[in-house]
């Protein structure tokens, strides 16, 4: 799934705490969200989950979009 879009995630543009951490978030909020994975016009290093880069909520692009998943609880 990776390469298609940049893939707009919940996360405002920030730091990461300190140490290990398991499915950390960014900042509390800030000017720019995050976005991951690359998209159609990157070269293959961008697309891998690892891959943070941001926008203003306002941006629109064809290299940007979002996943719509469905939770298996009621």
């Amino acid at each position: 799934m990776l390469g298609n879009v940049w893939e707009w995630c919940a996360d405002w543009k920030g730091g990461f705490p300190k140490g290990s951490v398991s499915d950390p978030v960014g900042a509390d909020w800030a000017t720019y969200w995050v976005n991951r994975g690359g998209s159609w016009i990157s070269s293959g290093s961008y697309c891998v989950t690892g891959n943070r880069n941001y926008g203003h909520p306002a941006f629109a692009a064809n290299i940007l979009g979002f996943r719509v998943t469905r939770s298996a609880e009621p």
